[in-house]
């Protein structure tokens, strides 16, 4: 990471993001037009299609990482949701690009963290704390993190999470420049791509994340889960005097990052992948309340331990939405596709008036990626892409038959897409069945 000032300034940001997906075009187009004249006699048409692509996406990708890393707000969030997905979705160049994020974002001076403490509690961080650690331990697209010392248990550790200033403002300013992000998102993905929908959910979960007040009540809620259910998760208790509406001061916790986790043993994956899948079953069906912000920072790990640090991004979920989701799942176990086009229908994922052929297409691809975990048994996910296959079957649909699915049904989607990539990564052997059915039951009875 590198120290940079944070700009708040509504024209600089705009200018910047400008200037990067301008650039980040050029070099798309100048890539585009290269032939390597050397390989076309080694390459059938559809290959040197194919290789002109990546290659293309990893250009403009290059472009954009350190513009994203610097401006924070919801275009770094896009960035980091780019970065769970592997290669399921863009080249693994991309998305291993995206990553830097985590890691070399810039961060706040000394001089704009004091601004925040002054404006916030009118002290010092050194003044609050008997330690404080002006370099953070990461800078994530709302705020930043420093290790500090309570102030009065001083062998006790602290994480405080710091917001940029004005981040509230700021991303409200971002996502009006909807040209840029429209220019962002189609530099990604190539084609038409509705993204109107995409830019208004990512403006209101970020806006609710600004509220470190709610985060802290989001902490203690789901604390008081894990206490009662799942004694391998453990999340950070908080303190309520250290804290307030954008500054969060949390016990500080050690693991290991995800990455370093694929070195973990076997049988050290398929517990971890277990107890994340338990979780996020009790959650979504017992408690209704789902943590849908599945980042890879958001986590640390040991070979028998999970530890969940941010809870910014939740949903409590209603008991019919849930009813109508079981419903949904059970329709594809069954073959009814008359079910699954009513969901379908309701949560705003398509239009009543879409042809039959376009809906049938759907459904198949849904049921071919679902239908394999409705098997018994302990197994791990198949390595299959279902992403690309979406994606797909989206850029063919027009835009007449498609609609802003319901935020509810986006946030859970974000949720299990969290989960799916963890488990298959570690390769993880679940028993689907046995643990889904269990949470099903209430809801059909």
């Amino acid at each position: 990471m590198k120290e940079k000032k944070f700009r708040k300034s509504k024209y600089q940001r705009i200018f910047s993001l400008g200037s990067s997906v301008l650039k980040a075009t050029g070099q798309y187009a100048l890539v585009k037009g290269v032939k390597k004249l050397e390989n076309l006699a080694k390459k059938t048409e559809a290959q040197l299609e194919a290789h002109q692509r990546r290659m293309e996406q990893i250009k403009a990708a290059k472009e954009l990482i350190q513009t994203l890393g610097d401006l924070k707000g919801g275009l770094m969030k896009i960035g980091q949701m780019i970065s769970i997905t592997d290669d399921m979705v863009f080249p693994k160049e991309i998305t291993d690009l995206f990553k830097v994020l985590q890691k070399n974002a810039s961060f706040m001076p000394r001089g704009q963290v004091n601004e925040v403490f002054k404006e916030n509690f009118d002290r010092l961080p050194t003044e609050l704390f008997s330690q404080f650690d002006y370099k953070p331990m990461a800078a994530a697209s709302i705020g930043q993190v420093h290790l500090a010392h309570h102030p009065v248990e001083k062998n006790q550790k602290l994480a405080v999470k710091i917001q940029y200033p004005h981040i509230d403002q700021v991303i409200r300013d971002d996502l009006q420049n909807v040209h840029a992000l429209k220019a962002l998102v189609h530099l990604l993905f190539p084609g038409k791509v509705k993204v109107d929908h995409i830019i208004k959910e990512i403006q209101k979960t970020l806006g609710e994340e600004c509220d470190y007040n709610q985060e802290r009540k989001n902490l203690e809620t789901f604390r008081e889960i894990v206490q009662s259910s799942h004694p391998n998760i453990l999340i950070p208790k908080t303190y309520p005097d250290l804290s307030n509406e954008h500054i969060l001061t949390m016990e500080y916790m050690e693991g290991d990052t995800f990455e370093q986790t694929l070195h973990y043993s076997q049988e050290e994956k398929n517990f971890l992948g277990q107890t994340f899948y338990q979780f996020y079953l009790d959650t979504l069906f017992h408690h209704r309340h789902i943590h849908s912000d599945p980042q890879h920072g958001n986590y640390l790990y040991h070979p028998d331990k999970i530890i969940m640090m941010d809870f910014g991004s939740t949903k409590k979920l209603g008991h019919e939405f849930m009813s109508d989701y079981v419903k949904m799942a059970r329709s594809i176990e069954t073959n009814n596709r008359e079910d699954f086009q009513q969901f379908m229908f309701k949560y705003n994922v398509f239009k009543k008036n879409t042809p039959k052929n376009i809906l049938d297409s759907f459904y198949d691809i849904v049921s071919e990626y679902y239908l394999p975990i409705t098997e018994k048994g302990s197994y791990p996910i198949d390595k299959v892409n279902p992403f690309r296959a979406f994606l797909e079957h989206g850029m063919n649909i027009p835009f007449r038959y498609r609609k802003a699915p319901h935020q509810d049904f986006i946030l859970l989607d974000r949720a299990t897409v969290g989960v799916y990539m963890k488990l298959r990564k570690w390769q993880s052997s679940i028993n689907w069945v046995e643990g889904r059915d269990k949470f099903f039951a209430p809801y059909e009875n």
